[in-house]
């Protein structure tokens, strides 16, 4: 593959034209510009650099976080102790959401029970009743 434009990036990647610029913006991405024309073009190297981003945004990494993953793959210090310690923290965030996910599952599931309880021509207990769980205490600071 020699180059490809926006348009084959977006074919040969399923990301949006704004999901491209975007990450030009953030400096993730810098696309070299054809001579003449000023058009973006893409090399190999770049959509291999959209796989990585791709793949860490999908890790659950915030974009600067995918920036500093990014400098630090040009530098000299990108050993497997950082890439390690950059995992755990990542793993610690993930198990945290699934904590947060499960309280969410027990709520809606006391709904459901309690709705099948009362019958179907009750009148909803989703609508009005608000189960403590919700009033525990930092509950809506991990929201």
């Amino acid at each position: 593959m020699n180059s490809l434009s926006v348009g084959g990036v977006i074919k040969a990647t399923g990301l949006s034209r704004e999901t491209l610029r975007f990450y030009e913006r953030e400096g993730l991405l810098k696309p070299r510009r054809k001579a003449g024309n000023g058009y973006r073009v893409y090399t190999a190297n770049d959509l291999e650099r959209l796989e990585f981003i791709f793949r860490t945004k999908k890790a659950g990494f915030t974009i600067r976080e995918i920036r500093e993953l990014l400098d630090l793959r040009k530098s000299d210090h990108a050993t497997c102790q950082l890439g390690r310690d950059l995992a755990e923290r990542q793993i610690r965030r993930v198990d945290e959401k699934i904590r947060s996910l499960q309280e969410v599952r027990a709520i809606l599931v006391d709904f459901a029970r309690q709705c099948e309880k009362e019958g179907p021509d009750a009148p909803c207990s989703l609508t009005f009743n608000v189960s403590p769980v919700l009033f525990e205490e930092n509950f809506f600071g991990r929201c």
